[in-house]
């Protein structure tokens, strides 16, 4: 994958493009010239040596691609007031530097970043471009930059992730920047974002921006006075024990950090497996619970909403999925949906403190995940992930049941992608719906899966989805429905099939395992 960006970016100037938007800030009265300068000279500079910028030591692949249509590379730009530099921050937590002859608190006269793949979630990645004003060529080439000439000397440098370019050609991907940083003046204490997409420029033509989230629709007013209910947001209620029935219940989750990073797709691709699950398999709307990290309700189903919640991190996410599977006799098939913008290590975000860094309380990793569905007392737990890198997910599942059977024995993973791999657009979420609707008889989610991943070889698909693998005939998790009932019915009689059972009288009599085993 890292070969394939640099070859985007090789040919990147091959194509032409078109005219700055009149309502461009931020910089002098030549600044559609000296764009289009800028951003020239340095495609002219990647396809010629791909790998410029780069620190000694660091991994590039230079092979070249012939007919990338680069106009569909996404464009964002910001540039500096007068007497007023750029700063630029990534939501790495460990990165300091942006490059390797920077210092940690260095700022720009102006910055620049290529999207190569507007159509993915994020993360994915992404090349950053930091300006220099009046800066002499010999300086400039010292510190590993591009001289460019608008009418006044400037430098080009390419930002890179420092502290990560000793490693190992198979985990390049642990070192690409994989989301558009946040870039704000140095005088502003309220670090507003002064990255811009831009579609066009004089002779340049980008891809089209798309619908950006707005930042209120990211911070949905609290309801009460207490402070302390806005920064927790409502709670489903749960039970800790069941009495009468058992029933199949889902945890429906989106993730979201700020207006560049979210999209519509996500609450889209939430309101597709509700349908899913409510309509085909028959759960009860009111065992259907949804957290969304960004947008308004009113993007739900008309259905969902009264079981949908904000989440402004995953503190009531992971409280919820905890107490449901550690529930005596109340789950008996639980889907848990994921999707939203991800870290490279399969963790999903939610919403940034407005600082622009990720923290642990932003974060919902794989292996919080593990401990939260550890020894779940359903009868089967299905887990459904269309994000960037969630192949991590499958693969961290995938040792610690090997490690640790009897703690995840009624456990099936699925995601959209490897552990370095890409979600794009909504494709696995819509064929993970399609597959379950379509034929007159219902299918085991084993086979769902198998039809998916074929279609996805055959299309040519730029990911490849896994699942965790069989577990050697413990149990026929994989070998039902998402309702837990047999596959190959005919969809009238699985139509009629009761959402929750009565509770046998010796199972309430079962006194429960000591070491919290089903």
């Amino acid at each position: 994958m890292a070969s394939l960006l640099v070859k985007i970016l090789c040919v990147v100037c091959m194509y032409g493009f078109g005219p700055l938007n009149s309502n461009f800030v931020h910089g002098a009265t030549d600044s559609s010239l000296a764009w289009d300068i800028r951003i020239r000279e340095t495609l002219n500079k990647l396809q010629t040596r791909p790998c410029w910028g780069r620190s000694r030591g660091s991994q590039c692949d230079d092979s070249m691609i012939v007919g990338m249509d680069t106009r569909k590379m996404r464009l964002f730009i910001a540039q500096g007031q007068k007497k007023s530099s750029l700063r630029v921050v990534l939501p790495d937590r460990r990165q300091r530097r942006l490059t390797s002859r920077s210092h940690r608190n260095d700022s720009y006269d102006a910055v620049f970043v290529l999207d190569p793949y507007p159509d993915t979630n994020f993360g994915h990645v992404v090349f950053i471009f930091l300006v220099d004003f009046d800066m002499n060529q010999t300086v400039c080439r010292n510190m590993n930059g591009v001289p460019v000439n608008t009418g006044r000397e400037e430098c080009i440098r390419r930002a890179e992730k420092v502290h990560c370019k000793n490693r190992i050609a198979h985990r390049q991907v642990k070192c690409e920047i994989n989301f558009i940083p946040l870039v704000y003046s140095v005088n502003d204490g309220k670090r507003k974002q002064l990255l811009h997409c831009h579609g066009s420029l004089s002779t340049r033509q980008f891809a089209r921006c798309g619908k950006r989230d707005d930042q209120n629709e990211l911070s949905p007013p609290c309801s009460g006075n207490s402070a302390h209910r806005c920064s927790i947001g409502n709670r489903p209620k749960s039970q800790d024990f069941c009495f009468h029935t058992t029933c199949d219940h889902a945890v429906l989750v989106s993730g979201g950090w700020n207006p560049d990073t979210n999209h519509p797709r996500y609450r889209q691709n939430l309101h597709q497996m509700w349908k899913l699950l409510h309509s085909e398999m028959h759960y009860k709307p009111e065992k259907i619970v949804t957290f969304f990290g960004q947008g308004q309700k009113s993007e739900l189903h008309d259905r969902q909403r009264d079981n949908s919640f904000f989440a402004r991190n995953p503190t009531g996410v992971k409280e919820y999925i905890k107490k449901l599977c550690g529930s005596r006799n109340c789950a008996d098939s639980i889907t848990l949906y994921l999707t939203g913008p991800s870290t490279s290590d399969g963790a999903l975000l939610f919403h940034d403190n407005g600082d622009g860094i990720t923290d642990d309380s932003e974060l919902y990793t794989p292996k919080q995940l593990l401990e939260d569905v550890k020894n779940c007392t359903a009868t089967r737990l299905f887990i459904v992930a269309d994000y960037s890198y969630s192949g991590a997910m499958v693969n961290r599942i995938t040792s610690r049941m090997r490690r640790h059977p009897d703690q995840f024995k009624n456990l099936v993973a699925t995601s959209s992608g490897s552990w370095d791999e890409y979600s794009w657009r909504s494709e696995f979420t819509e064929a993970f719906v399609r597959h379950n609707k379509e034929g007159r008889r219902t299918k085991c989610v084993a086979d769902v899966f198998e039809e998916i991943k074929q279609e996805f070889h055959t299309k040519g698909a730029l990911s490849t989805p896994l699942k965790t693998p069989r577990d050697g005939g413990r149990s026929n998790t994989t070998y039902t429905t998402l309702s837990g009932r047999r596959c190959n019915e005919t969809r009238l009689t699985a139509k009629f099939s009761r959402p929750c059972q009565l509770i046998p009288i010796d199972k309430l009599l079962q006194k429960p395992d000591p070491n919290g085993n089903n």
